[in-house]
């Protein structure tokens, strides 16, 4: 899987109905962690980083990511969100 794709599939999971809370806490009052998960999501927005978790495909990551770069930051990404709690 590409990492375009890997980072949607991320998404989806930040913003689904399960980590309502998590997103909100995350979003409102970071912690060290969270402030990682973002500084993560970060590098990988693209010019129009609005999110619709009903058609993942159509958001617009960054394209010009070295791409084992990119595998190790959402390999940590996810990392941090497993050990935050995420679902």
């Amino acid at each position: 899987m590409d990492y375009k794709n890997r980072f949607r599939g991320i998404l989806c999971r930040i913003y689904s109905q399960e980590n309502e809370e998590n997103h909100r806490r995350a979003v409102l009052h970071p912690n060290t962690t969270d402030s990682e998960i973002w500084r993560i999501c970060r590098r990988f927005w693209g010019v129009n980083d609005q999110f619709d978790p009903q058609h993942p495909e159509n958001y617009d990551v960054c394209d010009t990511l070295n791409e084992l770069q990119a595998r190790l930051d959402l390999d940590r990404l996810e990392e941090l969100l497993n050990k935050n709690g995420w679902h």
